[in-house]
């Protein structure tokens, strides 16, 4: 049986790596490695019968580049399979940190709209503040001035005085005629009496009746 050549430690080592790279292999990709092993290990085993037997060296070199070929392709497919899946974990990270980005602007959106609402609750009420503001400034640029207004006020107050003297003096004048009255009153009273006593008593007495009745009413009006 002839030893195995360099050529075979080579596909071995080869064979080796690409065990390493199996989990990154497809299913289809599996079963054709577990195949090339198999047919790795019948070509190893396979003798070498002497050099004059090229048939049989000419198939073992033969086959040994197919199993180089099928190799190739694996490992193709798994350095793409690798580059792809380097290609997805970047593609996470770019997603996790676009979701963090995002995250952050949605918390940073709804501290501007909490703050844009209490500003324009701020506004609301400035507006507000404006609108009563200018409703009073009109109805007092409709009021007439302090100067005016002093002015209207004096004159009253001298009104008022000046009505106050004027019923003063009517409550005087009018207690005045009261007692007047009074005393009229008094002194028909006492004329009726003193001439019921004249009938009733003669001529002397009715004159001096008279002259006391002609005295009460010099007396009465202008006292």
């Amino acid at each position: 049986e002839a030893k195995p050549d360099s050529n075979e430690g080579k596909m071995a080592a080869t064979a080796g790596e690409a065990m390493d790279h199996r989990l990154l292999l497809g299913d289809l990709d599996t079963r054709t490695l577990n195949k090339l092993v198999a047919s790795f290990l019948k070509w190893s085993n396979t003798p070498r019968i002497g050099p004059n037997d090229s048939d049989q060296e000419a198939k073992l070199d033969k086959e040994a580049a197919r199993m180089k070929q099928q190799l190739a392709i694996i490992e193709f497919n798994a350095a793409k399979t690798e580059l792809m899946c380097d290609m997805l974990r970047q593609e996470k990270l770019d997603y996790d940190q676009r979701c963090t980005e995002i995250e952050q602007q949605t918390v940073q959106a709804e501290k501007d709209i909490a703050a844009s609402q209490v500003e324009l609750e701020h506004q609301k009420r400035v507006r507000t503040n404006r609108q009563e503001y200018d409703a009073m400034a009109a109805v007092i640029e409709n009021l007439p001035s302090r100067k005016t207004t002093h002015s209207a006020i004096t004159s009253v107050q001298q009104e008022l005085e000046t009505l106050g003297q004027q019923r003063a003096d009517l409550e005087s004048k009018l207690d005045l005629r009261r007692k007047q009255f009074q005393l009229l009153v008094h002194t028909a009273q006492q004329l009726r009496e003193t001439v019921e006593d004249e009938a009733a008593g003669g001529p002397e007495e009715g004159q001096s009746s008279e002259d006391q009745a002609g005295a009460a009413m010099d007396t009465g009006p202008d006292a």
